[in-house]
């Protein structure tokens, strides 16, 4: 008797998605430092970046991300203008404020622009992740005291 022939299982199988997020902020080594971590994250991928406002409206188009992530402090217009600029153009897309400012003075005006949630720059690598993962997921993302006066 001849074995019978077992079609093959891929192993090698596409991967799922991974969510693509844009990244903005005027310092190029804060920006490379996000990207790199971003590429260590198996669901997470970098698609673009810009150190302005104006660049990233200009790079935003093609770049087609999931999440944007925004710092306040941008060269020319600041980083709440932006994400007023983003909500308008595309009202559905999650932008997540990423700072050095502190949370308990900006993450309610960011939250008032449009933004899914303010996560300070002090903040560990893996809760930014989080952070964007949460977003995506339609959550808001901020710390527990600011949460409960949203909440």
């Amino acid at each position: 008797m001849r074995p019978t022939a077992v079609p093959s299982q891929n192993k090698t199988a596409h991967p799922a998605r991974k969510s693509r997020v844009f990244l903005v902020d005027g310092q190029p080594l804060l920006l490379r430092g996000m990207a790199e971590g971003l590429g260590t994250e198996p669901d997470l991928a970098g698609c673009g970046q810009a150190g302005s406002a104006a660049a990233a409206l200009a790079a935003l188009a093609g770049a087609h991300p999931d999440l944007v992530i925004v710092d306040l402090s941008l060269p020319g217009r600041d980083g709440l203008a932006l994400i007023k600029d983003l909500k308008a153009r595309v009202p559905a897309l999650p932008v997540l404020v990423f700072s050095m400012h502190a949370e308990s003075l900006y993450a309610a005006r960011a939250l008032q622009a449009g933004a899914m949630g303010y996560v300070m720059q002090s903040a560990s690598a893996e809760t930014l992740f989080q952070a964007i993962r949460t977003a995506m997921a339609g959550a808001l993302v901020v710390g527990p005291r600011r949460l409960r006066r949203w909440g």
